[in-house]
């Protein structure tokens, strides 16, 4: 007997038998598989402060992470872009405690 074959996008969740066809259901947000007949659906990839998510992820394929630019910074991890450095004028700083502020030195 040819069972259901489970396509890119979904995972088997209970096997065939001699009298039931394989049973297929669809990854959950935020995970995916890439093969057919896969057991089990992977996470996507986490994108770490630094990076962007460049494509999304899907059912069927992994997230993309892409480093920010010169000259831009993500905070936080799964960033869906990134953001300018704050330039500041003399006689300022730049906190990364506080949201890349400007502060006066003193």
């Amino acid at each position: 007997m040819d069972w259901k074959s489970c396509v890119a996008g979904q995972k088997i969740s209970a096997n065939g038998t001699a009298t039931t066809d394989r049973v297929c259901v669809e990854c959950s947000t935020g995970k995916y598989a890439v093969s057919t007949n896969s057991f089990a659906c992977a996470d996507w990839k986490n994108c770490v402060a630094g990076k962007y998510i460049s494509t999304n992820g899907t059912s069927s394929a992994d997230r993309v992470c892409s480093s920010c630019g010169l000259g831009k910074y993500s905070a936080s991890s799964n960033a869906y872009s990134c953001t300018d450095w704050k330039s500041c004028v003399a006689g300022e700083y730049i906190s990364t405690n506080r949201g890349h502020i400007c502060f006066l030195r003193g």
